[in-house]
């Protein structure tokens, strides 16, 4: 767990510390969404936007193949 003191600078601007910004993976350009909860006031809660979803469930499924399974369910459709 990382924990940093960040300072709002003009514009309301945030800089990420590099050593958050490294463990999290993102860099310029990269693009996170903030969440605020009511029920929690001053908490913000930052959030990574994947570039890429390709591999994020890769090992769920380790027993089945996909190609099968796929190729099963376009039949049922029919």
């Amino acid at each position: 767990m990382f924990e940093e003191r960040l300072r709002v600078r003009e514009r309301n601007r945030l800089t990420i510390p590099r050593s958050i910004a490294d463990a999290l993976h993102i860099g310029e350009g990269s693009e996170v969404i903030a969440t605020t909860d009511e029920a929690h006031p001053g908490v913000i809660t930052l959030r990574v936007v994947r570039e890429s979803y390709a591999g994020a469930l890769t090992g769920i499924f380790s027993n089945v193949d996909a190609v099968d399974y796929v190729s099963a369910e376009r039949d049922a459709w029919e």
